[in-house]
C-alpha cells in the first residue's frame, strides 16, 4: 500500500515516502505547485492508472461499482473486495441470494458463474456462453469463437475446419486445407484452381496450358504446340516434320519424319534394309546397297534386289546385259564379266566352269536366267517356272497386294489399309505413306494389330475408345466427360458439385443450382450444397438455422423440422428449435400433449389437475367424466341425463315410441299398445323393446308364444298367432289358434291322411289307398369261386345299402335273396346268411343230386328296421371244386307283411314246364303280385309270358335267376328249357298288400 501511494504522489508531483505518508491533492480546478495533475485529471482520463484499481476508480478515485477490480474493501462502493472484485457480501454467503443467478455468482453485484451454474445472460459466465439459462462450457456449436477456436465454431484441434475467408493459423484450420495470411483459402472444386491467390477460383486446370492440372504446371513439349486437355498436358499439333509416333505426349513429337527411316514420311513406314542400309531423305526412303548388290529397279521399298557379280541382266553395273553369240549359246556373269556356255534350253552354267548344271526354271538365285536372284522384302521368295513369287512372309507381314515387286509390304500391326490383316482399313481416306485414316472429328491408324484413334479434332476427344464414331465427345459442352474423358482428367458434372445440377460451358463445369432439399449454407460452390435443410441440424429448413437441445438427450432434424430426443416428461409443444421446453407431467395446458386439446378444463369439478401427465378431475355430485376424455372435466349431469342416468353409460331407452326419463339417476318409459317393455330390463332401460304386434314370443302381451312345432313357421299378426305347415305335419286342433303348432303327422294317420280329418283304412305317405303294388326298389348281384372248407372260409360278401326315401316311409319293404352254387355233392347248405347282423329266412330248397344247388331267402321289414346298412354275407361248408357262389339280392316295397309268400314250387325234372293254374301247388291271385323264379341250372333260358324285370348274373357253370311280373289276373306259365344236366326250378309269388276300405275312404 505505501508503494501504491508513493507512486500515487509522484504521478500528483509531490514528494512521499512510506515514513511520511500524508500528502494534499490539488484541489478541484486549482495547480498545483509541484507541475503535477489534478485529482479530476487523474481519476476521470479514462485510463487504468495512478493507483487506480479500476479504470477511473479504486485507491485514490471514488469507489467503484460492484463487479470491478479491487484491492481491499475501501476500494468499493459495496465496502465489500471478494476475490479481487466489488462484490455484496451476499455474494460469499453460501447461498443464492436475490440478483444471483447461480449460488453467489451472476447477476450484476456477483462474480461470474462457473459452468453448470444458473444465468441469465452471456455476462453471467465465466464462459461467456449461457445457454438454456445455464452457463456452459465453449463448444464448436455456441456461435461464440472461445477455447482454440480460430474463427466462430471453426479451426483448433476440436471443431471442424473454417471457410473461405474465416481466420486461420494453420493449413488444418481450413476446409480447404490451405491457410494464407492467417485466412482460409478458397477450396476450388476439381478441376478449378485459385491460380492468382485472390481466393477465386478463376482457372480452369482442366484446359489451361499455363496451368494444367494444377496451378504451377505449365505445359512445354518439345516440336509441339501443347494444349491441356482433362487436366493433362497434350500434343494439340506437331511442328513440321516432327509427328508424335509413340502417342506419348511428355516427349513431345519425338520423331523427324523426314530423317527417321523407321518413320519416313510417316509413323512405322518403315524403309527396307534387304541387301543394304536403309536411309531416309526429305520423306523419301533410300538404300545404301552392300558391295556388290544394287538398286537396279530403283523402288528402295524391295530393296537391294540385285547382284551384280552374277545377274546377267545387270553384270557389273545396273543394265550392263550379258549377250549371246549365238542361240545355243547360254550367258552367265561372274567377277571377270559376261561368258556364255552352250546349253540345253531350261540349263545355264552359272558358274562359268563350263558344265550346264544349273536348273533355270526353280532356282531361287538364277531363276530364269543365271544371276536372277528372288528375294523379297520382310519375307521369302521362290522361283517358279522361271519367275520369282513371293514364297513366305514374315510374322506380323503379308503380301496383300500380291505382287512379287515390293515383297511383303503389309506390316499388319501398323498398316491402317491392312489392320490385323489384309484389306481391313481404320476408316476413309486412308494414306499409306502416313498411315493414316479420316474418322469423325479426326484421325485413326493402327496400332498393334488393331484400329485405333490416333488424333481428334480441337475439343473433341475419344472417350470410348471405339474407333467406329471417331472422336464422338466434344468435351467442351459434354456434362459428362467436361474438359476431357471423365476416364483421363475430365470431369462428370453432375458429380462436380455435391447435390446439385450442373452443365458443361466452355470445357468447365458450371453450376445450375442445388438439388431437392440440398442448400449451400457455407458459401461458395466449391464443395457443393453441403447442407441438407431437412436433416442437418445446424440448418434445419434453412442455412444456419440450429437446434437446440434443452432437456432433450439429442435431437435431430426431420423433414426440415427440429426434431429434439426429449428426455422424461419434456416435450417441444411446437417449439422445437430451442429443445423441449414443455413439461407435459404436469403443465395444465398441455397436459401428456401439447396443444389445447390437451388442456385440462374445469367444468363440473372441484379440480382438475394434471398429474403424470393425465388430467385428473374430481367430479362434483351429480356430475360425471363419461366422454372417457379427461381433459373436459365432469361435464355430464347424471341426475337428468337420459344417456347416463345414475352413471356413466347407464342409458334409458325410449325404444319404439317410448318415452324415456331420468330422475334422481333412476331411468322410466311409458310405453304404447303396441311395443311394450316384456323383459322390465333394469327399470326399463332398453324402452319398450318388443313389438306385441308381431312378436311370435310376445303375441298380443308379455310372454305370450306361437309355437312353430313340427317344421311349421309360426307367424303373429295384429296380435293373433298364425302357423303355416308343411306336407308331414298340420294343425289340426286349432289349439289356441295355433299356439301349439304343427301338431298333427298326415304321412301316415288314417284319421288325418294327407289333410285333417281325412279318415283312411291304408294311409300310404298323404294317401287313402285300398292296396299297395308290390315295387322292385334296388337289385344287386355278385359271384365269387372259392376252393376253401369249413364254414366261414367259403364265403361271398356283397354290400347292399337300403333305399331311403318318401316312397319307403311305411312298414312294406322285403328282401328276396336267390343262391346259387356249383358244388360236389348235393349237401352244400350256407351256414351262415345275414345282412347287417340280421339272418334271413329260407323259403325254398333246391338240391340237385350233381351238385347244383339253389335257395331263396326272404327278410322283411320287422327286421330291416332293426338292421343297419351293412354287407350282406353268405358262408357255407362245402367244399367247392367248381369254385362258384352267385347271390341276387332284391329290394322290394308294398309287400304284404302277414303273408308275403302267396306260395311255392320245385321239381327235379331235365325238362320241364311249370303251369300255376294246373294245380302244380303254385297260385298267382291278386293284380300287383310279382312272381319271382329262380333256377338252379347251368346255361338255363327261360320263356315265358310274363315282363322280365330282372336278369340275374349267368354263368356256363352258374344257376340263374329271373324275377317275372304278373300284368293282370289271369294264369300265366313259366317254361324253362334246356338239358344235359339235372336242374331244379323255384318259384315264388309275393303278395302286395291289401285292405279293405271301410265307410269315409
Amino acid at each position: 500500500m505505501c508503494g501504491m501511494l508513493v507512486l500515487l504522489a509522484a504521478a500528483l508531483g509531490g514528494g512521499a515516502s512510506c515514513n511520511s505518508p500524508s500528502f494534499e491533492i490539488p484541489a478541484e480546478g486549482g495547480g498545483g505547485s509541484g507541475g503535477g495533475i489534478t485529482r479530476d485529471e487523474l481519476c476521470e482520463n479514462d485510463e487504468r492508472d495512478g493507483g487506480e484499481t479500476d479504470v477511473d476508480c479504486g485507491g485514490v478515485c471514488e469507489p467503484c461499482e460492484n463487479g470491478r477490480d479491487c484491492a481491499v474493501d475501501d476500494d468499493c462502493v459495496s465496502d465489500a473486495c471478494i476475490d479481487e472484485m466489488c462484490q455484496l457480501k451476499t455474494c460469499n454467503d453460501g447461498a443464492q441470494s436475490p440478483g444471483e443467478t447461480g449460488m453467489d455468482c451472476g447477476g450484476p453485484d456477483c462474480q461470474k458463474c462457473l459452468p453448470g451454474n444458473g444465468c441469465m445472460g452471456d455476462d453471467d459466465c465465466t464462459s461467456g456462453i449461457c445457454t438454456d439459462n445455464v452457463c456452459v462450457e465453449p463448444s464448436c456449436g455456441d456461435t461464440k469463437r472461445n477455447g482454440e477456436e480460430t474463427d466462430v465454431d471453426c479451426g483448433g484441434d476440436e471443431c471442424e475446419g473454417c471457410a473461405t475467408d474465416q481466420a486461420c493459423e494453420r493449413d488444418s484450420d481450413c476446409v480447404s486445407g490451405e491457410c494464407r495470411d492467417e485466412t482460409c483459402a478458397v477450396a476450388c472444386a476439381t478441376g478449378s484452381g485459385d491460380c492468382d491467390g485472390d481466393n477465386v477460383c478463376e482457372t480452369n486446370t482442366t484446359l489451361d496450358v499455363e496451368h494444367c492440372g494444377a496451378c504451377d504446371t505449365v505445359c512445354e513439349l518439345p516440336n509441339a504446340t501443347p494444349q491441356c486437355v482433362g487436366g493433362e498436358c497434350e500434343i494439340l499439333e506437331c511442328e513440321p516434320p516432327y509427328e508424335d509416333c509413340d502417342l506419348d505426349p511428355t516427349n513431345g513429337c519425338e520423331v523427324d519424319l523426314e530423317a527417321d527411316p523407321d518413320h519416313c514420311g510417316g509413323c512405322f513406314n518403315a524403309c527396307v534394309e534387304l541387301n543394304g542400309a536403309a536411309t531416309c531423305a526429305e520423306a523419301v526412303c533410300g538404300i545404301d546397297c552392300d558391295t556388290g548388290f544394287d538398286d537396279c529397279d530403283e523402288r528402295p521399298e524391295n530393296g537391294c534386289e540385285k547382284d551384280l557379280t552374277r545377274d546377267v541382266a545387270n553384270c557389273g553395273a545396273c543394265g550392263e546385259a550379258c549377250e549371246a553369240e549365238t542361240e545355243e549359246e547360254t550367258v552367265y556373269c561372274d567377277a571377270n564379266g559376261c561368258g556364255a556356255t552352250i546349253c540345253e534350253s531350261g540349263l545355264g552354267d552359272c558358274d562359268g566352269d563350263g558344265v550346264c548344271e544349273t536348273e533355270l526354271s526353280d532356282s531361287e538365285t538364277d531363276c530364269g536366267a543365271c544371276g536372277n536372284l528372288c528375294v523379297a522384302a520382310n519375307g521369302t521368295a521362290s522361283c517358279e517356272a522361271g519367275e520369282c513369287v513371293v514364297e513366305d512372309c514374315n510374322e506380323g507381314y503379308s503380301d496383300c497386294n500380291s505382287e512379287y515387286s515390293d515383297g511383303c509390304e503389309a506390316e499388319l500391326a501398323v498398316d491402317a489399309l491392312n489392320c490385323g490383316e489384309c484389306e481391313t482399313t481404320c476408316g476413309a481416306d486412308c494414306n499409306a505413306e502416313t498411315g493414316s485414316c479420316n474418322v469423325d472429328e479426326g484421325t485413326a491408324w493402327c496400332s498393334e494389330g488393331e484400329c485405333k484413334v490416333k488424333t481428334c479434332a480441337t475439343d473433341h476427344r475419344d472417350c470410348n475408345g471405339d474407333v467406329e464414331d471417331g472422336c464422338e465427345v466434344d468435351y467442351t459442352s459434354d456434362s459428362g466427360n467436361c474438359g476431357g474423358c471423365a476416364s483421363a482428367g475430365g470431369r462428370d458434372c453432375s458429380a462436380q458439385f455435391a447435390h446439385a445440377d450442373a452443365h458443361c460451358e466452355a470445357g468447365e463445369c458450371v453450376f445450375d443450382a442445388c438439388q431437392d432439399d440440398w442448400r449451400d449454407c457455407e458459401g461458395g460452390v466449391a464443395d457443393g450444397c453441403e447442407s441438407n435443410v431437412t436433416s442437418d441440424v445446424q440448418d434445419c429448413g434453412a442455412c444456419d438455422k440450429v437446434c437446440g437441445t434443452t432437456n432433450a438427450s439429442a435431437t435431430a432434424c426431420t423433414a426440415g423440422a427440429c426434431d429434439p430426443e426429449c428426455t422424461g416428461s419434456w416435450d417441444t409443444c411446437g417449439g422445437s428449435e430451442n429443445g423441449c421446453t414443455t413439461n407435459l407431467a404436469n403443465d395444465e395446458a398441455n397436459c401428456g400433449g401439447c396443444g389445447s386439446s390437451f388442456a385440462c378444463a374445469s367444468t363440473g369439478t372441484s379440480s382438475n389437475n394434471c398429474v403424470d401427465s393425465s388430467c385428473d378431475p374430481k367430479c362434483s355430485s351429480g356430475r360425471g367424466d363419461c366422454d372417457t376424455s379427461r381433459y373436459n372435466g365432469c361435464e355430464t349431469n347424471t341426475n337428468t341425463s337420459t344417456s347416463n342416468c345414475g352413471g356413466c353409460d347407464d342409458a334409458c331407452s325410449s325404444a319404439n315410441g317410448g318415452t324415456a326419463s331420468c330422475s334422481s339417476g333412476q331411468c322410466a318409459v311409458t310405453c304404447g299398445s303396441s311395443f311394450k317393455s316384456c323383459n322390465n330390463e333394469n327399470s326399463a332401460r332398453d324402452g319398450c323393446e318388443t313389438d306385441v304386434r308381431s312378436s311370435t314370443s310376445n303375441c298380443g302381451g308379455c310372454n305370450a308364444a306361437c309355437s312353430g312345432a313340427n317344421g311349421g313357421t309360426a307367424s303373429c299378426s295384429d296380435g293373433q298367432c298364425a302357423v303355416s305347415c308343411g306336407s308331414n305335419f298340420k294343425n289340426c286342433n286349432n289349439e289356441n289358434t295355433a299356439r301349439d303348432g304343427c301338431e298333427t303327422d298326415v304321412r301316415n294317420d288314417p284319421d288325418n291322411c294327407g289333410a285333417c280329418n281325412t279318415n283312411c283304412v291304408f294311409c300310404d305317405g298323404t294317401t287313402c289307398l285300398q292296396h299297395l303294388d308290390v315295387t322292385v326298389v334296388k337289385t344287386s348281384g355278385e359271384q365269387e369261386t372259392s376252393t376253401s372248407t369249413g364254414c366261414g372260409s367259403t364265403q361271398l360278401t356283397m354290400t347292399h345299402t337300403l333305399t331311403s326315401g318318401s316312397d319307403l316311409e311305411h312298414d312294406y319293404r322285403l328282401l328276396v335273396l336267390g343262391l346259387g352254387f356249383q358244388a360236389n355233392t348235393n349237401n352244400a347248405t350256407p351256414c351262415e346268411v345275414s345282412y347287417g347282423a340280421q339272418t334271413f329266412t329260407r323259403v325254398t330248397d333246391l338240391a340237385a343230386s350233381d351238385g347244383t344247388v339253389g335257395y331263396i331267402y326272404i327278410m322283411k321289414e320287422d327286421k330291416l328296421r332293426a338292421a343297419s346298412n351293412d354287407s350282406l354275407v353268405v358262408r357255407i361248408n362245402e367244399h367247392n371244386s367248381y369254385g362258384i357262389i352267385a347271390a341276387q339280392l332284391l329290394e322290394l316295397t308294398g309287400v304284404d307283411q302277414v303273408n308275403p309268400i302267396n306260395g311255392a314250387h320245385q321239381t327235379t325234372n331235365t325238362s320241364f314246364s311249370l303251369n300255376p293254374s294246373s294245380g302244380s301247388g303254385l297260385t298267382v291271385g291278386d293284380p300287383g303280385s310279382l312272381v319271382y323264379t329262380h333256377i338252379a341250372r347251368r346255361s338255363a333260358e327261360p320263356t315265358a309270358s310274363f315282363r322280365t324285370f330282372y336278369q340275374s348274373i349267368r354263368d356256363a357253370r352258374v344257376a340263374a335267376g329271373h324275377f317275372f311280373a304278373d300284368d293282370d289276373d289271369a294264369a300265366s306259365t313259366i317254361s324253362w328249357g334246356g338239358g344235359g344236366f339235372s336242374h331244379k326250378l323255384s318259384a315264388i309269388s309275393v303278395q302286395r298288400a291289401v285292405n279293405v276300405c271301410q265307410t269315409g275312404c
